[in-house]
């Protein structure tokens, strides 16, 4: 029985996928707009809103996934001249760095909301995140 339990627990776990999501990774931010929607940016610039946005994705021993994403986020914060408002996030779980994600849309409203609040100030938000969901049995779609 218990053998049995861990071949399955393994073949389960083994469904998901264990890459991240904000694959493209650039020291210039992508520009949102109707035309580009910077889902799989590591950093991203929504004009039409005020803010911009940086992910940082750990794996499940908190690891980067790629360094870059921190780093291209730092350099973004320090070559600035005008007053930052930075705001750090960190999701919970059953949440992860995809665009579709609920925290993520969240997270991108306050940081316009903290736009509107601080127009002197370029706001920028740091969403750290894996995936939250790596430990859920899926028994559909493996």
């Amino acid at each position: 029985m218990k053998k049995s339990c861990l071949i399955l627990l393994l073949l389960l776990a083994g469904c998901g996928p264990r890459d991240y999501f904000r694959t493209q990774v650039e020291l210039t931010p992508c520009a949102r707009s109707a035309n580009h929607d910077c889902r799989e940016a590591s950093l991203l610039v929504d004009e039409d809103r005020g803010y911009a946005l940086g992910f940082v994705e750990f794996d499940d021993e908190g690891c980067f996934y790629d360094a870059r994403q921190a780093e291209s986020v730092l350099h973004w914060l320090q070559n600035s001249s005008e007053p930052q408002y930075v705001v750090v996030y960190t999701h919970g779980w059953h949440h992860n760095a995809s665009d579709t994600d609920f925290n993520v849309r969240r997270f991108k409203d306050s940081l316009q909301s903290i736009k509107q609040r601080h127009p002197g100030y370029r706001v920028v938000g740091l969403y750290l995140g894996w995936r939250g969901e790596i430990w859920i049995l899926r028994i559909c779609g493996c």
